[in-house]
């Protein structure tokens, strides 16, 4: 049954944008951390794909809305309300 359970966990999808389609890689984490913020039992993603620059990583909206994340564009900074 953990095998199962594990497999349901995991899926991939084939996603569709401006620059084409790709495959993504979902799996469900007991807790992702960002400095000092961490949100627990989150989803992430991965995909293999060449932007034509370096990317670390995409951090999603519905992340940034679970920790009350601010935005100052002017300073180029994230901040969060609340450490979860």
């Amino acid at each position: 049954m953990k095998r199962m359970e594990l497999w349901l966990k995991n899926v991939i999808y084939r996603i569709s944008g401006v620059g084409g389609f790709e495959s993504i890689f979902s799996k469900r984490v007991d807790s992702i951390k960002i400095g000092s913020t961490e949100v627990n039992h989150f989803a992430i993603e991965f995909a293999n794909r060449d932007y034509g620059y370096d990317l670390d990583g995409i951090i999603r909206l519905d992340f940034l809305q679970q920790v009350g994340a601010v935005i100052n564009f002017g300073n180029l900074t994230i901040s969060t309300k609340v450490n979860m």
